[in-house]
């Protein structure tokens, strides 16, 4: 889940970036993560920022883990740049 932790906890959607153990050299939009007790993935695996989207929370079975404070701080700057947030038109 990439939305803030400030939307409301009963909103229909939950926007997410999804993950795949496909992976592409596409290092600005698919941020590799490797698998670790704390992110449950137990593959080589990439965030594909280029694929944001929102999904119905019930969609959503459980959560599997969560990444660390390094990696969540690459995720921002991707979707930075791939959304053009606070960069000059």
């Amino acid at each position: 889940m990439v939305q803030s932790d400030l939307s409301n906890p009963t909103h229909s959607s939950i926007v997410i970036c999804p993950i795949t153990s496909h992976l592409v050299d596409a290092p600005l939009f698919r941020l590799p993560i490797s698998p670790s007790r704390e992110n449950g993935l137990k593959t080589e695996s990439q965030i594909m920022v280029d694929k944001i989207t929102a999904v119905r929370r019930e969609h959503i079975a459980k959560k599997i883990g969560r990444i660390h404070e390094a990696e969540a701080a690459s995720l921002d700057r991707a979707l930075a740049i791939w959304l053009e947030i606070g960069q000059p038109r």
